[in-house]
């Protein structure tokens, strides 16, 4: 009888899978009963093959003291090094659990996986990674170190004003930055690999600061500006006008753009430097941090109205301010109220803020340009006058029929704020930009009843 082709070499496919499976399963006998590592196994260049566990250990355990004896980091740049030893980030290396990382290799719990690994690393190799630790936080902290003598900060190009109100732009200075928290983390897989020292020049980056001289190249005039006054000899009011005024200086704002005061002066705490001064909550005068800094927003609603911008968000105060006109304040407070201005110039504008004396001034800045051919007034009409209502009350700490003022009273106002256009001394424009109501404040008589 003739047996057909394919039946043998079924027969053929069968007897040599028998063979293959049985010599696996030999192999892994023999692996599992002589205590030894597989062959092909290795670890940093060092053989394991047919070394005991504890062999294997001590093989690796003085390769890795070697290996600490140099250093594992050498840092260069401009002429400068700077070494990371092993022992400045706690780096160990484990040869136990490495070791016994090798000695698993054809060791699993399932005879097939078993072979596989034991062929796979008798044919391939296999290499086993060092069980590598070390301290995250010391490595970001020796390389800070050495971020601080690299680094060099960037400076913004800026504007300055002269005596005789000429305006000089100053240019920027291009930082350098060593940003060691990503490069840290790029160099983490040499280390867990023991690929040491490892020697690279400091990979450098420009700090390219927010403004370029390039951004100022059309400031070259005032567009507007303006002054208001204040007590010196109240300090820490004093204190908070000046540092709000400085949150503003060289602020530069692009065409279109809105700035937030609240935002860009930033919250007025204790720890910016704002100190207890007073501040008018619901109509009363009370102590509160950061008390004055409505004077530089409103020293800045009146600058910009001068200089043609746009106010997009403006508040009055409960009571007229002492420091600007009637109808031209603009009050603020923390995350609740704000007042915004809009760039609706075709180029930059930029704030100077300046603090002399007695006398805080902000100036707006452009171009030529954009400077209007007509000059601007502020105009404010009173559109009625509140009276103040007279609130008696009764005392018995008082002799009977005795009366006594206890508050005067304040008139109210209800006003129309006017921005005005002039040209050659005539009007040619006039914008409403606001009416407020300023509350009239009560009159206080006590009358005795003892």
């Amino acid at each position: 009888m003739t047996v057909r082709p394919y039946r043998l070499f079924f027969l053929f496919f069968i007897l040599i899978t028998a063979f293959f499976l049985i010599s696996l399963s030999s192999a892994d006998y023999a692996l599992l009963n002589n205590d030894r590592i597989a062959y092909g196994v290795e670890s940093n260049g060092i053989v394991l093959s047919g070394l005991s566990k504890q062999d294997a250990q001590a093989k690796l355990a003085a390769l890795y003291q070697e290996k600490r004896k140099s250093p594992i980091l050498q840092l260069h740049h401009e002429g400068k090094m700077w070494e990371i030893s092993a022992s400045d980030i706690d780096l160990q290396a484990d040869s136990a659990k490495t070791a016994g990382a090798a000695y698993e290799i054809g060791r699993t719990n399932s005879l097939l996986v078993s072979s596989w690994q034991i062929l796979y690393a008798a044919c391939q190799g296999k290499s086993i990674d060092p069980v590598i630790t070390y301290d995250e936080s010391k490595l970001q902290k020796a390389l800070a170190q050495i971020a601080q003598n690299v680094n060099q900060p960037s400076a913004n190009a800026y504007c300055e004003l002269t005596k005789d109100n000429q305006i000089l732009v100053m240019p920027e200075k291009i930082g350098k930055r060593f940003d060691y928290a990503s490069w840290s983390q790029k160099i983490a897989p040499a280390l867990h690999k023991l690929d040491f020292p490892q020697i690279a020049e400091l990979p450098i980056e420009e700090a390219v600061p927010a403004i370029k001289s390039s951004d100022l190249q059309s400031i070259d005039t005032i567009l507007g500006s303006y002054s208001t006054h204040f007590d010196p000899g109240e300090y820490n009011r004093s204190q908070n006008i000046r540092i709000g005024a400085e949150s503003l200086n060289h602020v530069l704002l692009a065409p279109e753009k809105i700035l937030s005061f609240n935002d860009t002066v930033g919250h007025r705490v204790s720890a910016a430097g704002y100190k207890d001064a007073p501040v008018l909550v619901d109509g009363e005068v009370v102590p509160g941090i950061g008390g004055g800094i409505c004077q530089v927003s409103s020293t800045l609603y009146n600058a910009i109205l001068l200089a043609d911008l746009k106010p997009t968000e403006r508040d009055d105060h409960f009571y007229p301010s002492s420091y600007v006109p009637i109808g031209f304040d603009a009050t603020v407070a923390d995350d609740l109220i704000d007042f915004k201005f809009q760039n609706t110039m075709k180029k930059n504008i930029y704030l100077l803020t300046a603090v002399y004396g007695d006398t805080i001034t902000i100036y707006i800045l452009g171009s030529k340009s954009d400077r209007p051919n007509y000059e601007i007034r502020l105009i404010s009409a009173t559109d009625k006058i509140l009276s103040p209502q007279t609130i008696t009350r009764y005392s018995n700490e008082l002799p009977r029929g005795t009366q006594r003022l206890e508050a005067n009273g304040r008139q109210g106002y209800m006003i129309s704020a006017y921005r005005v256009r002039m040209q050659n001394g005539q009007e040619i424009g006039r914008e409403l930009l606001h009416q407020d109501e300023y509350s009239a404040k009560d009159r206080v008589m006590v009358i005795g009843t003892k």
